[in-house]
């Protein structure tokens, strides 16, 4: 009986926990860093220098399969952070991953290899798994599928050698490094209009076009240059855009804000045709961080707030907290509010 992939991604998303074989003692060092990737990374009782000195170690070490690991368990780590970041909460845990000593080098390296690698296409991004590596398991009988289980339960395997996780470096880059020219062009490079295989347009009705990896590196990034704000506010203006996409556009336009952003944010919010579709809870967020020039807006702003339907636990949070910040904000500028002229 072979194998199926779906079989195995079961696996992979199960628990899983070192055996008492694999106890720090009895671990080879490659085994260590299987450990920090599936225990260590998320292990609030070891320390973040503890960490760092063993991603440094391992982005030197003369196995290039350790390094492979150190790079994975870095982009694996971090994709949690930033799903937090782009629905507006702090990250759970922040190890500080750009003090790491050379990390930065290592990532371009990595970047370069298998950007070229893959003929500077990004892949298809629904095949998680590395080709090399579905086929192995594709292939795989029960035995040797129990094997790799058992291997993976004991610490001998890494999980993020399975996937594709390359791809996701210049969102990495940007949410370490910030404002950072080299990396701004690798996104551009990877996701602007001039790409191959582009995907970084508006939505389209072939499903190619998905906006949100470029608009998540460039909100990471802090990046504000002129293409950069008219690429969010297309996003935000078109209706094509799915809430998800729409929710990280807006909450953009707050953080990296611009005259014509804030524009189309009150467009937005003032447009009742797309009372279903548009994400109100964060353009309100990012209106209040535009200060005064939002206080001819604070009624129709807490309209749209108290009219959000159909949360999830974090937008009720966010309802509440906007309902409170809106109440602050208009005793602070009471005497600025009039209505918006028609």
């Amino acid at each position: 009986m072979k194998i199926t992939i779906f079989a195995m991604m079961l696996v992979l998303f199960g628990g899983h926990g070192f055996t008492e074989e694999n106890s720090e003692e009895n671990r080879t060092e490659f085994e260590t860093y299987v450990w920090l990737e599936q225990e260590a990374m998320t292990d609030e009782e070891i320390t973040n220098s503890e960490i760092h000195e063993l991603i440094a170690q391992g982005l030197q070490h003369k196995d290039p399969e350790i390094v492979q690991l150190c790079l994975n368990t870095v982009l694996w780590h971090s994709l949690v952070a930033q799903k937090a970041i782009e629905d507006g909460l702090a990250p759970t845990m922040n190890r500080n991953l750009q003090d790491i000593p050379g990390l930065y080098d290592a990532l371009i390296k990595y970047w370069n290899k298998e950007w070229e690698r893959a003929g500077k296409v990004i892949p298809d991004p629904e095949d998680m798994f590395d080709p090399d590596q579905k086929a192995l398991v594709s292939d795989m009988d029960a035995t040797a599928a129990q094997e790799l289980v058992q291997n993976i339960i004991d610490g001998k395997t890494s999980l993020t050698s399975m996937y594709q996780l390359w791809p996701g470096i210049p969102k990495l880059l940007a949410q370490l490094f910030p404002k950072k020219e080299e990396v701004y062009e690798i996104i551009w490079d990877t996701w602007g209009v001039q790409a191959q295989g582009y995907r970084g347009g508006l939505p389209d009705e072939t499903g190619q076009n998905n906006p949100y990896p470029l608009l998540a590196a460039l909100f990471h990034g802090k990046f504000n240059n002129p293409q950069d704000q008219e690429f969010r506010i297309r996003i935000l203006l078109n209706e094509g855009s799915n809430k998800l996409t729409l929710k990280l556009a807006a909450r953009s336009l707050g953080d990296l804000q611009s005259e014509n952003g804030f524009e189309a944010l009150v467009d937005v919010l003032q447009d009742d045709s797309r009372a279903k579709d548009a994400p109100h809870l964060e353009i309100v967020e990012a209106m209040l961080k535009y200060g005064e020039q939002a206080v001819p807006y604070v009624d129709l702003m807490r309209s749209r707030v108290s009219q959000t339907n159909f949360l999830n636990s974090t937008d009720r949070k966010l309802r509440t907290n906007l309902t409170e910040q809106l109440t602050s904000f208009e005793q602070k500028h009471v005497e600025e509010i009039e209505q918006p002229s028609q």
